[in-house]
């Protein structure tokens, strides 16, 4: 297969200055401290979080009222509905939601359509909902007539592979559904004139060894360590091209590890679903030191990627994180804390190759455009996640 580039995806990017250098570092950040989530980020040791224990639990008592639903709190539709006041018939928007059965999107759906919003799912899956639509996007005649009965004013693009060891082994359909699907997507887009909001990874930011802020992409010269990551920069990278050529809208977002109710387990998964069904099934698991993340509860995602259908400003990126990092070993007490796994069932291991090492997110441009405000503690969100992860895959005889 040929692949044509245009000539501003071809133009030489600026080296990166040597880390070492003496010179100040016009990239070193110390954001002002009236901006939630550009401080310096909390790199929290496991004692430090038992310590604030208190704290947090009163900290989510306070904050995270909403998020219960006292028909049931741990049903997917009981965690993610939040009640909005009815939309006035100019604000209801036709939204379409690719990947709508995902782990995300099984959370944003639900979100959207308490605010008033038409709402249609495009997945590869079969569905009962009378708003769903199969299609694979990789399949241009599926996705055109998706589009074309949901006629959508905004459509969330969620579909895609997930995963850099999901990348390696089925490098085929992650390049048909990440990139080819997003040209798909780009060109039912010019046809039908709709907004699109496109979803790519933290992981793009590959070997960034600082403050992971959005504008660092553009420049700096950054190497993706994994098919995944280089996927979803190219798909960053499609859409940059058709805002230049033909003027589309698109606002592009990083999500950053987020977790919690509707991830099902698989090998590919998140490290910590990973954790938690080994965890739940008293079965061995294996930790890489010299990691860290920041974790995000899935209801704090969908309530901030929701908000932009309202705050929508073509061209931009936002960065969609918690802002807390916690290194992998402390992620790894948590769990066995919470499940009470025996010592001997987890496997630490120094490093694991070709993924970001550390992840120090800036998420202050979401704050102040998005109202971004992660509420869920990472203690409670995964004593959550465990309640939902028991109804699945260990449920009452």
């Amino acid at each position: 297969m040929n692949i044509a580039l245009t000539p501003m995806l071809l133009a030489p990017r600026p080296r990166r200055r040597p880390l070492a250098s003496s010179a100040p570092d016009r990239h070193h950040r110390d954001p002002p401290p009236e901006i939630h989530g550009a401080r310096d980020i909390p790199r929290l040791t496991f004692p430090s979080i038992v310590a604030r224990r208190a704290t947090a639990a009163e900290r989510y008592n306070r904050t995270n009222a909403s998020l219960t639903d006292p028909q049931g709190a741990n049903s997917l539709i009981g965690m993610t509905k939040l009640l909005k006041a009815p939309l006035n018939s100019s604000d209801r928007k036709r939204i379409l939601v690719t990947g709508g059965l995902g782990a995300v999107g099984v959370q944003l759906v639900p979100e959207l359509r308490s605010r008033g919003h038409d709402v249609w799912i495009l997945d590869r899956l079969h569905s009962d909902d009378s708003q769903y639509l199969r299609a694979d996007v990789g399949e241009y005649r599926q996705f055109e007539n998706a589009v074309s009965r949901a006629e959508p004013q905004y459509v969330f693009h969620l579909a895609a592979e997930f995963g850099r060891w999901n990348g390696e082994d089925f490098y085929e359909t992650l390049w048909r559904s990440n990139v080819i699907g997003n040209k798909h997507l780009i060109r039912l887009q010019e046809q039908f004139g709709f907004r699109t909001i496109f979803f790519s990874s933290s992981e793009v930011y590959g070997d960034w060894p600082n403050v992971m802020a959005e504008d660092i992409m553009d420049e700096e010269e950054i190497k993706q360590l994994n098919d995944y990551a280089i996927s979803k920069w190219a798909g960053e990278l499609q859409h940059l091209n058709a805002r230049a050529m033909a003027g589309l809208e698109t606002v592009r977002v990083r999500l950053f590890n987020v977790y919690g109710p509707g991830e099902y387990y698989s090998p590919y998964r998140s490290a910590l679903c990973r954790f938690l069904y080994s965890g739940l099934r008293q079965e061995k698991f294996v930790v890489y030191r010299g990691h860290s993340r920041s974790w995000l509860y899935v209801t704090d995602a969908v309530r901030s990627l929701a908000n932009i259908i309202d705050n929508f400003q073509g061209g931009e990126v936002y960065n969609i994180a918690d802002g807390t990092e916690y290194t992998m070993d402390d992620v790894a007490e948590l769990v066995k804390e919470a499940l009470n796994v025996p010592s001997s069932l987890i496997e630490y291991r120094d490093g694991e190759p070709f993924t970001t090492r550390t992840k120090h997110v800036d998420i202050s441009k979401a704050v102040r455009d998005l109202g971004h405000e992660p509420k869920m503690i990472l203690q409670l969100g995964i004593e959550r996640t465990i309640e939902w992860l028991r109804q699945i895959y260990l449920p009452a005889k």
